[in-house]
């Protein structure tokens, strides 16, 4: 049977500079790292 995907993914930061920082989705299932975005302010 397939696995319940409702924990599957993962989202987490790093905070790069003062301003700015990189947001991340994380997927256990396929151990895959997808949607890197940095965002930056100020």
């Amino acid at each position: 049977m397939p696995a319940d995907r409702s924990f599957d993914r993962i989202l987490f930061w790093r905070t790069i500079e003062n301003n700015s920082f990189q947001l991340f989705e994380y997927s256990m299932s396929r151990n895959l790292l997808q949607n890197a975005v940095q965002i930056q302010f100020g």
